[in-house]
């Protein structure tokens, strides 16, 4: 991993000139990434021996409760705090105003980030659970969405009702790309086993159309059920961790093939934000843990002890 890691640092930012003391904030998402931890130390370490002070900026919307300390939590949970790495985790949801879009929506950017001298955007590209498209989760959308924090995540939901959420990721994302000091993005592929696949260090005037073919890597790498005709799945966990509606639906294949969830348990990173039940038809009414397969396939009907949604 290292060796990947900084191979792509120096290539596509050896030409970069950090002057001494230099302010890089360093922004990292909510999602449970295997190697997060390992790759944002790497980034740190980077940038330290360059004479650069890099800081941790939590790219979070409405996680953590939209509170400095509940992101800073959820990022600690990841290994990724100053006690673990020794530079600062500077959570704010303080906000700028950048301008508007083409079609007047408000963009807003993380003051603390904006403050920095370099930003650094760390996230895993992957198809979203909420819309599909040429692009999903990724750089684009922490740019978009993550780093305008509570006020802009709002701004950009609420257009994407109209607009659609591809549009109005891209053309916020373009807005804060020409206005804010984002120095590169740091792109994360992972396997079916969550396994890290690839690791691509991406420059400002790449990030859209090579996210674009990210994107359809990721597609390719993503598990599906091995079934063609399910009654009833029954997922063990689920979380906002794993994916922002607690349960990836690309994976579980449900938008396709329509049959019943129950969902039993959520992960403890999910840190109790269980996400409208991840569209869930049944919820186990009980708050034990039993101990089962993460995920079973299970054509019956419901039984007592499961409450309809």
């Amino acid at each position: 991993m290292r060796l990947t890691v900084e191979s792509q640092l120096e290539s596509k930012l050896s030409e970069s000139r950090f002057a001494p003391g230099s302010r890089i904030a360093v922004a990292v998402g909510s999602r449970g990434i295997t190697s997060l931890e390992e790759i944002v130390r790497l980034v740190v370490e980077w940038h330290r021996q360059r004479g650069a002070k890099p800081f941790i900026v939590p790219a979070m919307g409405s996680h953590g409760g939209a509170t400095p300390r509940g992101q800073a939590a959820i990022l600690a949970g990841y290994g990724v705090s100053e006690a673990a790495l020794g530079v600062p985790v500077c959570a704010s949801m303080e906000v700028a105003r950048l301008g508007r879009t083409g079609d007047g929506v408000e963009v807003y950017f993380s003051r603390e980030a904006l403050g920095a001298d370099d930003i650094v955007l760390i996230n895993r590209v992957k198809p979203h659970t909420d819309f599909g498209g040429r692009i999903g989760s990724g750089i684009l959308k922490m740019t978009a969405i993550g780093l305008g924090k509570h006020t802009g995540a709002g701004s950009v939901h609420a257009a994407a009702m109209s607009l659609g959420y591809e549009h109005v990721i891209r053309t916020v994302a373009r807005r804060i790309l020409q206005t804010a000091p984002v120095l590169a993005g740091v792109a994360i592929l992972e396997g079916p086993r969550h396994e890290t696949a690839k690791v691509e260090v991406l420059r400002p005037v790449e990030i859209e159309a090579r996210e674009e073919e990210l994107h359809s890597e990721a597609k390719l790498l993503m598990p599906r059920l091995p079934f063609d005709a399910i009654d009833l799945l029954i997922v063990d966990r689920m979380g906002k961790n794993i994916s922002g509606t607690g349960m990836d639906p690309n994976i579980i294949g449900r938008g396709a093939h329509g049959y019943s969830t129950l969902f039993r348990d959520q992960q403890e990173a999910a840190m109790g934000f269980p996400v409208n039940s991840g569209g869930s038809s049944f919820v186990n009414s009980r708050p034990s843990r039993m101990a089962m397969p993460s995920v079973l396939a299970w054509p019956t009907s419901p039984r007592a002890g499961w409450s309809r949604r």
